[in-house]
C-alpha cells in the first residue's frame, strides 16, 4: 500500500526515464538539492523521487527532509501520480498518464544531447509533444516549481495540454469498452479469440 503524503501541502514527483550509461550527467548538484530542500520545507511541500527500476546512478543525500527517494518503497508509479500536484520528468512516457490529471508538467532535460547520443532517439520532436515548460538548468527548474500555479493557468499552457490530450488521449470519453466490444463483434479485432 502506497503511503499517503497528505501531511504536505503539495507533492511534487520527479520521475526520470532510464539512462543506458551509469556515467551520464547527473540531474542535481548537492548544493541545489540543499537549496531545494530548504525552499520546499518553507512551503510544506515535498519532492518525491521515483527512479526507473534499473537506475543505479541517481543518488540523493539521506539527510534531506523534503526531498525523498521513494524508489524502493513505492513500486507502483500510478499510486504516486494520484497524489502528485506537479510532475517533473524528462523523456519518460509517464507524462502521458499524468496528462489525464490536468496538473502542471515540467520537463527537465538537463542531458538532452548526451541522452540522444548515448541512450536513444526520440519518437517525437520534443517541442511538438511536451505539454509543459522545458528546462535544461537547475535554476530554471526551481523557478518553474515555485511558480507552477501561475504558468500552469496561462492560455499557452492550456493550449499545449489540449493538443497533447488530442494526440495521446483522443478517446477520453469513458467508452473504451464499448468501442472494443463493437470491434470484436464486427470481426475487426481478433483480440481475445
Amino acid at each position: 500500500m502506497t503511503p499517503h503524503y497528505g501531511q504536505y501541502d503539495k507533492v511534487i514527483l520527479y520521475a526520470p526515464t532510464f539512462r543506458d550509461h551509469a556515467d551520464t550527467l547527473k540531474p542535481f548538484k548537492s548544493e541545489f538539492l540543499e537549496r531545494l530542500d530548504s525552499e520546499l520545507a518553507g512551503r510544506n511541500w515535498c519532492l518525491l523521487v521515483k527512479k526507473h527500476p534499473y537506475d543505479r546512478g541517481l543518488l540523493l543525500p539521506e539527510h534531506l527532509q523534503n526531498v525523498r527517494d521513494v524508489s524502493k518503497s513505492e513500486k507502483d508509479i500510478q499510486e504516486l501520480l494520484v497524489q502528485t500536484e506537479v510532475l517533473i520528468t524528462d523523456y519518460s512516457s509517464v507524462f502521458v498518464d499524468f496528462l489525464l490529471r490536468d496538473k502542471p508538467l515540467i520537463f527537465y532535460v538537463y542531458d538532452l544531447d548526451d541522452y540522444q547520443d548515448r541512450s536513444r532517439k526520440m519518437y517525437y520532436e520534443l517541442d511538438e509533444v511536451m505539454p509543459g515548460p522545458v528546462t535544461h538548468t537547475e535554476e530554471e527548474l526551481l523557478e518553474l516549481i515555485l511558480t507552477a500555479d501561475e504558468w500552469y493557468r496561462t492560455q499557452t499552457s492550456r493550449e499545449r495540454r489540449r493538443v497533447a490530450m488530442e494526440r495521446f488521449h483522443l478517446h477520453n470519453d469513458g467508452k473504451a469498452c464499448l468501442r472494443l466490444e463493437a470491434a470484436l463483434a464486427s470481426g475487426f479485432c481478433e483480440f481475445g479469440r
